[in-house]
């Protein structure tokens, strides 16, 4: 599996460089636009990983489906009881 990006942490960063190069009459240069272009980019990629997460883990509940009661669900933890490795890692621990 890939390293994990931290998204949150990288919209962070944009924001706060941005916020350093604001100029004494209160104009940016289209650096600062482009950061805050790449802010906005990772704090949607972190929402949608987000997102994600909590799908897996309400996938994880199983619905009831049709008179006869079946269901279907796709756990979050293994057969040992271990939380799934993608929903750990998308979690950060």
């Amino acid at each position: 599996m890939t390293d994990r990006i931290d998204h949150a942490a990288e919209a962070r960063k944009h924001i706060d460089w941005a916020h350093d190069q604001q100029g004494r009459d209160g104009e940016y240069d289209s650096s600062v636009r482009d950061n805050a272009i790449l802010a906005q980019a990772a704090a949607t990629l972190a929402l949608v990983e987000q997102q994600r997460i909590a799908n897996l883990i309400a996938l994880s509940v199983p619905p009831q489906f049709g008179a006869e009661g079946s269901s279907v669900r796709i756990p979050s933890y293994t057969l040992d009881g271990v939380l799934r490795e993608d929903i750990a890692e998308g979690l950060g621990i």
